[in-house]
């Protein structure tokens, strides 16, 4: 899953929909789903339609119509991360 992100990142994208129902894991395999709200890191917005349920986690700075940002895919990322998601 980092590398996924680290990849996306790399070219300048982030993912913005960075949750545990947005990955895949079977055994050695691990996907991302979901590329909706995958967008330019500083200039994509958060849709309107977002989930802001705070048991999600998300983090400060994630709202309605905000700029997606790298940092935000990161700490999500902090949040969910169990030992399988390091592959």
């Amino acid at each position: 899953v980092k590398k996924a992100i680290d990849l996306l990142h790399g070219h300048g994208f982030v993912f913005g929909d960075f949750r545990t129902p947005n990955i895949l894991i079977n055994g050695e395999n691990v996907m991302l789903i979901d590329f909706d709200w995958c967008g330019k890191a500083g200039e994509s917005q958060y849709p309107v339609t977002i989930n802001l349920d705070p048991r999600i986690g998300w983090p400060e700075g994630v709202g309605l119509d905000s700029v997606m940002e790298m940092e935000h895919d990161q700490l999500m990322l902090e949040q969910l991360r169990p030992p399988s998601l390091d592959r």
